[in-house]
Formats: structure tokens, sequence, C-alpha cells
């Protein structure tokens, strides 16, 4: 009977402490800041897609969520267009390049658990995580050259210096 009362008080305490234990060893997210995760938010459910993180890996990652045929997403893609044309010019341009720079550390890592000879890790990424991110990366693109055509102009030197950026972050 004792030990019933006392397992009965002690399991709040014991709860407290496992969910406090999470809180303080959750690992999440921290590569969006709180304006650019609003626009992520909005802009991968508008567009069937959605986001997410590998606490493993350490590694977001946007995934398409749902069966959707291309010409489903195709469609979808105008609805992102609409979207990204109520927002601020440079706020959007700025958000690409985020995203793009995030496609590149996932490439990155392929190469680096690659070379780690890690093989569960990197198909883990190349078959799973990268394709999909790299789906949303190009209608993200292609959106966003509908909406301001000279950036087309920039695009291109703008990828070289993300690659070069993350590759000296990283390495």
């Amino acid at each position: 009977m004792r030990l019933k009362i006392l397992i009965i008080l002690l399991l709040p305490f014991m709860l407290t402490q496992c969910s406090l234990w999470h809180k303080i060893t959750k690992k999440e997210s921290k590569y969006y800041n709180a304006e650019e995760l609003v626009l992520l938010e909005k802009a991968t459910a508008v567009s069937g897609f959605s986001y997410g993180f590998d606490p493993d890996l350490k590694l977001d990652y946007i995934y398409v969520a749902g069966n959707y045929s291309d010409k489903e997403l195709d469609a979808k893609s105008k609805d992102l267009r609409a979207l990204l044309a109520k927002y601020d010019y440079n706020q959007i341009e700025s958000f690409y390049e985020k995203i793009f720079r995030l496609k590149t550390i996932i490439e990155w890592n392929i190469n680096y658990y690659g070379k780690k000879k890690k093989w569960a890790e990197q198909t883990l990424i190349k078959n799973y995580i990268l394709p999909d991110t790299e789906k949303y990366v190009e209608m993200y693109e292609k959106n966003l050259l509908l909406i301001n055509r000279s950036y087309k102009d920039t695009i291109e030197e703008r990828k070289k210096q993300i690659k070069s950026e993350v590759d000296k972050e990283l390495s």
C-alpha cells in the first residue's frame, strides 16, 4: 500500500522531469529566422510542400507533402507565384537565396558523408532529402524569375557565390 502511494506521489514529478529533459535536449532548427519561417510556412503550404528538420543529421529540408503529379505541382506553382507577388521583391529574393543555400548545404552533406564512408546517411540524404528540396528550389526559382526577369542576369553569379560561401563555412 505504501509503495502504491509513493508511486502515485512521485509519478507527476517523474513525468515533469521527463518533459523537462526533453525540452532541454530537444534539437531544433535554427536555420530560419521568424520572418523567414512565416514565408516558408506559407510558400511551402501553397505549393504542395512542407519542411522539416532531421535532428540526427542536423539538417533542414523541404519535401513534397503528398502524392502530386507533375501536372498538379505545375498548378500549385501558379499558386506559389501569386503568393510571392504579394511580398516585397527583396524579401522573396533573399528567401530564394536562403533555400538555394539550404540545397547547397544538403549537397555538401552528401559529399561529406560519402568521404566519411557513412553510407546510410549519404543514401538517405541523396535519395530522399535532396530530390524534393531540389524540386522546391526549382519551382521557387522559376516563379521568382517570372516576377522579376532582370534577376536572370545575376542569378548564376549569386549561385556560385553561395556555393563558395557554403563550402568555406562547412569545410
